[in-house]
């Protein structure tokens, strides 16, 4: 494979249907020559003089990729929703394209909205898991043509409820009266839930069908099997897609709520037929784009950017290794394509190993000054030390930055 000093890689791209470009991840092989062992060594110092010298870590990417890093595809995520754990936004993204391709496969009539409590104050999230398998796999499994996304949410009194957009054989949707199931979600806010049942009935239970009816009765007869209390599952009476955000709002909220006993444990459980995404994947803007550009200087500054498999000679967690000298890189890419262009071509790799070795205590160097805004005797240090490597870089002397 190739890498352009663009920022961008170029794979070979499937089209998986109607959906997004999605690149295939090359991975590495696992041994690693002895050759390389003493040149990453020298280049590898870099690294350790990054993290002396502060430099924030860049995210860490997944072990043994290659330079085509993982999955790329346009995703709808706004760039500023960015600065959320890199892990959690891709959880909520894939939870997005998964239940709007669940919602159009099967239709939007067919789709209900599952609401589920516990009996008592659950906090235990463990508990609250154990408990919904025992009713996916009792009860959910039963029934035919039936499919679901599951989405935990820790209350602020800590209580544990589950948040499940549902795919039921029968159209739910139809005849259904919104209106007064927009007032009945209005009092259950501001009345309670027991002032908004008394309203339900009523009103008949807003128009609804005999199957939906039916779904109710043998769904509060199981869930009272595993210790549930409160059910409820009503149509969708928005769009498809303002449901499969709502739902992947969830993702974050219950992320901010972790508890550390929580570990281990799934935030979103898949009871689909069919999964259009994971979370294996590279936003196509914002840091993404930005490691993506680091990630090709550096490549290309060792001279590798045509090397098939990199991982054989730096080994298979190069990218996690590396990760503070391509942050570094990233960031000035001007100065790197400088340093760059005045490498001469039959240059060896160790050669180019310590050029980069200079490079990196520099680039750190020169980041720690600039973000020092008054002179102080650290700064006057961290200066001196500056200019201690400036000498050892591949052009001539470069301007001072303070």
């Amino acid at each position: 494979m190739s890498v352009n000093l663009s920022g961008e890689t170029c794979p070979k791209v499937r089209q998986d249907g109607q959906h997004n470009c999605v690149a295939s991840p090359i991975s590495g092989g696992h041994e690693q020559s002895e050759l390389a062992n003493s040149i990453v060594n020298v280049a590898g110092a870099s690294e350790a003089n990054a993290q002396e010298e502060g430099v924030v870590d860049a995210p860490a990417r997944s072990a043994g990729a290659s330079a085509a890093l993982l999955h790329l595809f346009k995703t709808s995520q706004p760039e500023s929703k960015q600065a959320v754990a890199t892990h959690v936004a891709k959880k909520a993204e894939t939870l997005f394209q998964n239940l709007s391709h669940l919602i159009q496969r099967r239709g939007i009539n067919c789709i209900g909205f599952l609401t589920m409590t516990f009996v008592e104050n659950l906090t235990c999230r463990r508990e609250a898991q154990r408990r919904f398998n025992s009713l996916a796999t009792h009860f959910f499994r039963s029934i035919t043509d039936f499919e679901y996304i599951a989405a935990v949410e820790r209350q602020e009194r800590g209580a544990i409820h589950y948040h499940c957009p549902v795919a039921l054989p029968w159209d739910i949707r139809t005849g259904f009266d919104f209106d007064t199931y927009a007032e009945y979600v209005h009092i259950s806010k501001h009345e309670g839930w027991e002032a908004a049942q008394v309203f339900a009935r009523d009103y008949d239970w807003f128009n609804a069908c005999p199957a939906l009816r039916r779904w109710w009765a043998n769904l509060r007869t199981a869930a009272a099997v595993y210790k549930f209390g409160r059910c409820e599952t009503f149509p969708i009476y928005k769009s498809a897609e303002a449901c499969a955000r709502y739902v992947g709002g969830y993702v974050g909220k219950e992320f901010a709520k972790r508890e550390p006993r929580d570990k281990g444990l799934r935030t979103i459980r898949y009871g689909v037929k069919e999964r259009i995404g994971g979370v294996g994947f590279g936003w196509a803007e914002g840091p993404g784009r930005k490691w993506r550009f680091g990630l090709a200087l550096f490549v290309a500054f060792l001279g590798l950017q045509d090397e098939p498999d990199i991982a054989r000679i730096l080994g298979v967690h190069w990218q996690y290794q590396f990760r503070k000298t391509i942050a570094l890189f990233a960031n000035d890419p001007e100065r790197v394509r400088l340093e760059l262009a005045k490498i001469p071509a039959r240059v060896s790799f160790v050669e180019r190993c310590y050029a980069m070795h200079s490079l990196t205590r520099f680039l750190a160097l020169d980041q720690q000054l600039q973000s020092l805004r008054e002179w102080t005797p650290e700064k006057t240090a961290i200066a001196e030390r500056w200019r201690n490597f400036v000498h050892y870089l591949p052009t001539p002397e470069p301007e001072v930055p303070f």
